[in-house]
């Protein structure tokens, strides 16, 4: 059984005791980091950049994510969906549907280009040395995250968040029996999506004193919460 992590406002998390924590452990396997959240990526030297851009919401979660295949335009057009807001997208996305709304960005058959994912990702302003250059769906992913810009967070509902070390952390539970994180770092409460994807481990109750290097915060209708960290 899978247990969704919701969030509320900090003041309305409890705190539990050991006992309660050790029941509620099955939610770890709700969070995701780069050993777990494709079985495949895990020698790929952009596999924080994949973990990152699925979390953001760019690269639709798939059973595997096949890093060293070519990125064809088919793949492009679901990540351009995603993008741009056309489909949802979540933990089991009807590919389909991404593939079929993406066309609106890319289309045809053949491999992506660098032209094809600047117009698709970034509507054309990125300032392309070969234009014409393949990639592999790892190296897409590489490329676009070292181009993530205010404008393209800001669409995709998504911002810059807190780095620094974790002075607490509060595992709660809600009424409905879910479980809940909050992190404090430089004085402020932050609360964690319910599918946060992370470099490190799955567990949040350990992340106590650990430094953030990296995270990212999307606007929901209970506010920002985290939805991807990374730590030292």
């Amino acid at each position: 059984m899978k247990l969704t992590v919701r969030f509320g406002s900090p003041a309305r998390v409890v705190i539990v005791a050991a006992t309660l924590l050790l029941a509620a452990s099955p939610a770890w396997a709700h969070i995701t980091n780069q050993s777990t959240l494709y079985p495949d990526i895990g020698g790929s030297p952009q596999s924080r950049q994949i973990v990152l851009l699925t979390a953001l919401g760019v690269i639709p979660e798939t059973p595997t994510f096949n890093p060293n295949q070519l990125l064809t335009r088919t793949d492009l057009a679901a990540w351009a969906a995603l993008t741009h807001h056309a489909a949802p997208g979540g933990e089991s996305p009807d590919l389909a549907t991404l593939e079929q709304k993406g066309t609106q960005w890319v289309s045809g058959s053949g491999n992506a280009t660098a032209a094809d994912i600047d117009q698709a990702i970034f509507d054309g302003w990125l300032p392309l040395r070969n234009p014409d250059q393949e990639f592999t769906k790892a190296e897409a992913a590489g490329f676009i995250a070292a181009h993530l810009s205010p404008a393209l967070l800001n669409q995709l509902d998504a911002q810059l968040g807190p780095t620094g070390v974790i002075t607490q952390v509060k595992t709660g539970v809600s009424p409905d029996g879910d479980t809940s994180y909050t992190f404090q770092i430089g004085g402020r409460w932050y609360p964690c999506y319910d599918h946060v994807m992370v470099i490190g481990s799955t567990d949040l109750s350990t992340w106590l004193h650990a430094e953030l290097t990296h995270s990212y915060l999307r606007k929901t209708s209970d506010g920002d919460v985290l939805v991807y960290i990374q730590k030292k």
